[in-house]
């Protein structure tokens, strides 16, 4: 059985870190998506990996008459969520016979496992798209 999510206290915190701001150095989770850590209960997300400026590229393209601050939190506000469904899922599941091992834990926490959950691009600019038809009107091409 699959334990549900029923209180924000336990939900991880979401970081967004580049090399431009100073808060991530190069070679640090270079062309990955996001790492978690487990001790500060934190996930650290690559604000410089090629597909969330993709998808900044992509919005702001179809949306240019969106401030770049509406882009940039769209995008980022659908990640984090995709990126704390998939840290929280995989957290549930620990303590049943087949996720026991905390290596097989941890494999799927890592970078790459996150990079991975992050890629379905097409469902995520499309939620993207509608938060900011939403909020800016409706875009300049589909």
């Amino acid at each position: 059985m699959v334990r549900l999510v029923t209180r924000d206290s336990n939900l991880p915190k979401t970081t967004w870190i580049s090399v431009e701001e100073g808060t991530r150095e190069n070679g640090d989770l270079e062309d990955r998506a996001a790492r978690y850590s487990r001790e500060e209960n934190t996930i650290y997300i690559n604000r410089d990996f090629r597909v969330f400026e993709g998808l900044r590229t992509a919005s702001s393209e179809s949306y240019p008459h969106a401030s770049e601050v509406d882009v940039k939190r769209s995008v980022e506000e659908w990640v984090s969520l995709q990126l704390t469904e998939s840290v929280m899922g995989v957290l549930s599941l620990q303590g049943s016979p087949e996720w026991s091992d905390a290596a097989t834990i941890d494999v799927a926490l890592s970078s790459e496992a996150l990079t991975a959950a992050v890629m379905p691009r097409y469902a995520t600019y499309s939620l993207i798209k509608r938060q900011l038809g939403s909020v800016v009107g409706a875009s300049v091409k589909s």
